[in-house]
């Protein structure tokens, strides 16, 4: 995923005129797991609300992928609430414990 830009939204679109204060980013990185649970640990950061979606695919174990994600979200000191794992759009786990 690190090789995908993030990119943004195209202000002429019709949802771009809906929002007009977002910015295009470009050259910025969709994050890691990892890189964005630290940045959810920075003392400014206890205000987010984290849903942490899962894609899937034919060949995803779908429970291991949840059980993964949940362990490193647990593992973090977070001082966001992270409410739920979603994984095609059911939560399978609260990763509040």
């Amino acid at each position: 995923m690190k090789e995908f830009d993030v990119g943004g939204l195209d202000e002429r679109s019709k949802y771009g005129q809906r929002y007009p204060e977002q910015k295009f980013l470009s050259k910025i990185r969709i994050p890691t797991l990892l890189e964005l649970l630290d940045f959810a640990c920075l003392p400014n950061n206890e205000n987010l609300y984290l849903l942490l979606e899962i894609k899937s695919g034919p060949a995803l174990d779908a429970e291991n992928a949840v059980r993964r994600v949940v362990d490193e979200v647990r593992g973090k000191n977070l001082k966001a609430e992270p409410y739920c794992i979603v994984l095609i759009g059911i939560c399978l786990e609260s990763a509040k414990g």
